[in-house]
């Protein structure tokens, strides 16, 4: 008896340490052309190109860490978060904005050092 016990009790703790949680949310990463963003003209009203918070150096190797590195330069308030990728720069844009609401968004360019190039900010 006390043998089926143990083998129960050690069965279900294997169940519980293979359980994966599935509140991580998947970040979708599309592509896009930095250069194709950067058409503004130099003092554009809602560009920022200096000032930033991360100016230090932190290896970026994936799209969860760029995130957490935009959220400290994002200063609008947000429900979304989109994530794009330049492969041949190796920058991430990272856009916060409100569902369903035109401008108001702001978009975070940070290179795969963990520097911030660039935020843009709609009208």
């Amino acid at each position: 008896m006390k043998r089926i016990v143990c083998l129960l009790f050690s069965f279900l703790l294997l169940l519980c340490g293979c359980s994966k949680d599935n509140s991580e949310k998947q970040i979708n990463v599309e592509s896009f052309s930095y250069k194709g963003d950067c058409t503004y003209q130099k003092d554009d009203p809602g560009v920022k190109e200096s000032g930033f918070v991360n100016i230090e150096q932190s290896e970026v190797n994936d799209a969860e860490k760029a995130v957490d590195l935009a959220k400290k330069e994002c200063t609008i308030e947000y429900d979304t978060i989109g994530v794009a990728f330049d492969s041949e720069l190796k920058i991430y844009r990272i856009s916060f904005y409100k569902e369903g609401l035109l401008g108001g968004n702001q978009d975070v360019y940070i290179n795969q050092k963990g520097i911030t190039q660039l935020i843009i900010y709609g009208e």
